[in-house]
């Protein structure tokens, strides 16, 4: 409801639109006028109104959330009557839908030094002993650890620590893997602009407008407790001032700032 009127120039544009290639979205915002207008909104979509994801239904888990809404509005109107004006808009996204991620971890019994088995419960292939190398004729000779079984204390504790906060036990047997994570990708975002414009006569109109856009997205990986957070902001100010010298002549000067903040982390 912010837009008044867009365009797209694609192919070969002229030199004011930068290092834009391909296509540009050019886009002309709403400015207040006498009379106060607004407008408000929400789109929601809930759990109930989706199917069971094939994956976790073979995995005889719950049904992976999928929650969205979308709300905001528009207000603009006079500061004083016909000379100057104001706009506001806000939108904000709320997203959250589960995704089946399917990946290998190690069993209960791998992690104690069992290896007789793989993940899937078939025989292991043979595990060696890397201390009891030695060279015959040239090659170098193990013995296998009897049993396939690591004894606890060759162990590292580290790992062991290691696993207790990171590795979670297997839960399936879905297409080769042993393991499902359904959490959610999350997506909050919220953006919003203010435009003031004032007209000083018939012939000349400053303006001025600041955008920002905000969002925070938590992407889940193979593993439960370790997500990739990809936060994103974009700011954006301009001023302009437009004067009509006459039919057939127009002088439109303009001064903007963008700024895109992307950052991402790993979360545990």
């Amino acid at each position: 409801d912010l837009i008044q009127e867009f365009k797209v120039p694609t192919n070969i544009t002229s030199s004011e639109f930068g290092t834009g290639a391909g296509a540009n979205v050019n886009v002309v915002t709403q400015s207040g006028s006498n009379e106060f207008h607004r407008i408000a909104f929400e789109f929601h979509r809930d759990n109930p109104l989706t199917t069971q994801d094939y994956y976790s239904q073979k995995a005889d888990l719950a049904k992976p959330i999928f929650r969205q809404n979308q709300f905001g509005g528009v207000f603009g109107g006079p500061i004083r009557k016909n000379s100057t004006f104001f706009f506001l808009s806000y939108e904000a996204n709320r997203f959250s839908q589960g995704q089946s991620i399917l990946s290998i971890v190690p069993t209960a019994a791998q992690l104690g030094g069992d290896m007789s088995l793989d993940y899937l419960g078939k025989a292991a292939p043979v595990i060696y002993d890397p201390n009891t190398t030695t060279v015959v004729n040239g090659k170098n000779v193990r013995t296998p650890f009897p049993g396939n079984i690591i004894p606890s204390g060759r162990i590292d504790p580290a790992m062991t620590a290691y696993a207790k906060i990171f590795l979670p036990a297997p839960n399936t047997n879905v297409s080769g893997n042993n393991y499902i994570n359904t959490s959610p990708n999350v997506l909050n975002g919220n953006q919003g602009m203010i435009r003031i414009d004032q007209r000083f006569g018939d012939n000349n109109t400053l303006t001025g407008r600041f955008n920002i856009n905000d969002s925070h997205n938590i992407q889940p990986t193979a593993q439960p407790v370790v997500n990739n957070t990809v936060g994103n902001t974009f700011t954006n100010a301009m001023i302009s001032d437009t004067h009509v010298f006459g039919p057939t002549t127009i002088l439109d000067v303009r001064l903007g700032y963008h700024r895109n903040n992307l950052q991402i982390t790993d979360n545990a």
